[in-house]
């Protein structure tokens, strides 16, 4: 109600600025604008990452996966069930793999790892990371997992990062996760779990390239729609 509130006082000519083309659609459909221009966060970690970056050498092809990670709120929206049931699947069918998880825990999700642990899956909790720690830790992971099932999903920047640092990405499709992208799967959530454990259990992850793997090809032109659009409203078109 509010949003509709805000949106129709606003009017048409005001500038939208969303996170992926799905999100455009949507907010097309629900709130018509005459600009609405995609900033997508990975933007955000371009001018981090090295020029001409090598691909990742740190798992030669072909070699076990035995790192599996979470970064960020941990809780059961987040996907923290969904990840202990892959890891259990994996346990299950007599692979050593190690799941850890960076971030703050919740009390539910806490009880979930917990329980977990006692039935003999191997969990490191290693609390939240930040700056350098961060690219260390995910540069430390086979592979990043992102099974969120939260409702307001939007462009989460924990992926981008991931992939900045060479670390591919198996996640759900929520939010701007709508397809697959070079180093990264998306799967729906009711099968991610047997998804990822046959790219884990195979050793196919997707490849990526430090840096590429980011790229925006688009976002150039979106940047230059964006500042002619905030020129057109400046200047009461």
């Amino acid at each position: 109600m509010l949003s509709r509130l805000f949106f129709a006082i606003i009017g048409r000519d005001a500038v939208h600025v969303v996170l992926c083309e799905s999100m455009r659609e949507r907010c097309n459909f629900l709130y018509p604008a005459r600009t609405t221009v995609v900033l997508s966060n990975r933007r955000l970690m371009q001018s981090a990452v090295p020029i001409n970056e090598e691909p990742s050498a740190r798992r030669p092809a072909g070699a076990p996966i035995e790192r599996i990670g979470m970064l960020g709120n941990l809780t059961v929206e987040k996907g923290v069930g969904l990840a202990i049931a892959l890891l259990s699947q994996l346990h299950d069918s007599g692979r050593i793999v190690h799941l850890v998880l960076a971030g703050p825990i919740d009390a539910e999700a806490r009880l979930m790892v917990d329980r977990a642990i006692d039935a003999g899956l191997e969990i490191q909790v290693v609390g939240s990371v930040y700056s350098f720690e961060k690219g260390r830790f995910l540069r430390s992971l086979d592979v990043l997992v992102f099974p969120s099932i939260y409702v307001n999903e939007a462009d989460p920047l924990v992926v981008w990062e991931s992939l900045a640092e060479g670390t591919p990405v198996l996640a759900t499709r929520r939010g701007c996760l709508q397809a697959d992208t070079p180093g990264m799967r998306v799967f729906p959530e009711e099968s991610f779990v047997t998804e990822a454990f046959k790219a884990i259990s195979r050793g196919k992850l997707p490849e990526v390239v430090a840096g590429q793997s980011i790229d925006d090809p688009d976002g150039e032109d979106e940047m230059l729609q964006l500042f002619a659009a905030l020129g057109a409203v400046s200047d009461g078109q």
